[in-house]
């Protein structure tokens, strides 16, 4: 596939994946407070069905996958989105916390396929320009994102049946896209093959680049737990420090508005200064920490914007450049599970961050929630080096990934 084509899939696939965001950002805020009133269910409970839908969530990332590197993604994709199309289209009318709790499983199941699959269209359809693909359907899931949560609230207001309405023909409208505009074919399976930016040998989990793999999405998981606090509890945090929750809202528009804007700034000082994946992802982890803590002990409106700002430079650097550093020491037969990987890793953190968050500020002074988290965070870096340190062992005719080659980041 050349410049050109690369191109233009990477902006259908942006515009699909803009669409799909917008849809998922609409009914996900509103599930905690739907279950407490329309159901009568706890807070605890509701966090056992959110539980429950992370789990899924969990399996679909890595089954997508799979499925991905066996047998394509076009097909696989419009399957789930059909299931989730009819499955949020049914929540809207269920009874019942326990049917809720069902469709809901169902849901974290369906999307969690779609997410990694569409990162493999993107990285096997610009071959040599991984970190450009994972980049732009980043940036593009975060800009459905703020859509979805621009849109959601006035939409909730009116009623919460025409946020799963909503959502089900935001769903429709991507069925459309994706079946008019992909006709991408998959170039993967078959037996492994030497990766073009990096070394395998043999079967992927049992090679020392999969060894790699799972190292690197250990220290993702908990670069995504840390983060998670933001969501989990820094509203508690900001409302004790006397920051209504309208204020806290708008520092999700900041970040959402800071990570598009970034990415112009971030692909020049890459082509610039030649900064490779590796030291993303370190520079980025030291901006997580430096967040974590300002926003631990931060007292006024303007050091909690400011610890956002920091964050969310942490976030642009890191989530983006982790699955792109994986995946260029993959070959085409394993794209799509190394992926499917880095997604359940980012699932694993997201699912446990807010329940161990919690625990910790329940029982502690609020700023040790974020003290440890910062403390954690730091601890990534060796997990990153490890995986760095691994694929570089793997075969010395090949330059390794930690070492670092400059891929342009220009869509």
């Amino acid at each position: 596939m050349n410049k050109l084509d690369s191109t233009r899939l990477l902006r259908r696939l942006s515009l699909c994946a803009i669409v799909l965001s917008t849809g998922l950002t609409l009914v996900w805020p509103i599930n905690t407070i739907y279950m407490h009133e329309q159901f009568g269910g706890t807070l605890s409970m509701a966090g056992l069905v959110l539980l429950l839908n992370s789990g899924a969530a969990f399996v679909g990332n890595l089954v997508g996958g799979m499925i991905f590197d066996r047998w394509g993604g076009r097909l696989p994709v419009l399957c789930a989105i059909i299931g989730s199309a009819c499955t949020v289209a049914a929540m809207g009318f269920v009874h019942d916390l326990y049917s809720y709790a069902i469709l809901l499983a169902f849901l974290g199941l369906f999307s969690g396929l779609v997410y990694p699959i569409l990162n493999a269209m993107a990285v096997t359809g610009c071959p040599g320009e991984e970190q450009r693909a994972v980049n732009v359907l980043f940036v593009s899931q975060n800009v459905g994102m703020a859509l979805g949560a621009a849109i959601g609230g006035f939409v909730a207001n009116l009623s919460f049946q025409l946020v799963f309405l909503g959502n089900a023909l935001l769903y429709v409208v991507f069925f459309v896209l994706f079946a008019s505009l992909i006709r991408q074919r998959h170039h993967g399976g078959g037996a492994p093959r030497r990766a073009a930016n990096g070394p395998l040998a043999g079967p992927l989990w049992s090679s020392r680049s999969g060894r790699a793999v799972i190292t690197a999405c250990i220290g993702f998981a908990v670069s995504w737990l840390c983060y998670s606090q933001w969501s989990a509890v820094v509203p508690l945090h900001s409302k004790v420090q006397g920051i209504p929750f309208t204020l806290y809202s708008l520092l999700w528009t900041i970040n959402g508005g800071l990570i598009l804007l970034s990415h112009p700034l971030k692909t020049w000082l890459i082509r610039r200064f030649q900064i490779t994946l590796q030291t993303q992802i370190r520079w980025g982890t030291f901006f997580f920490t430096a967040g974590l803590l300002l926003v631990g002990f931060a007292s006024s409106y303007w050091q909690f914007v400011l610890a956002m700002v920091i964050m969310t430079c942490g976030e642009v650097l890191v989530f983006p450049a982790v699955p792109a550093w994986m995946v260029e020491s993959a070959d085409g037969s394993s794209k799509g599970k190394v992926l499917g990987a880095c997604a359940a890793s980012s699932t694993v953190g997201r699912m446990l961050g807010p329940w161990l968050g919690g625990l910790v500020y329940e029982g502690w002074p609020g700023h040790w929630v974020f003290t440890i988290a910062a403390a954690i965070c730091l601890v990534t870096i060796w997990h990153y080096r490890q995986a760095g340190r691994q694929l570089a062992r793997t075969d010395a005719d090949v330059k390794a990934p930690s070492k670092g080659k400059y891929i342009s980041t220009t869509p």
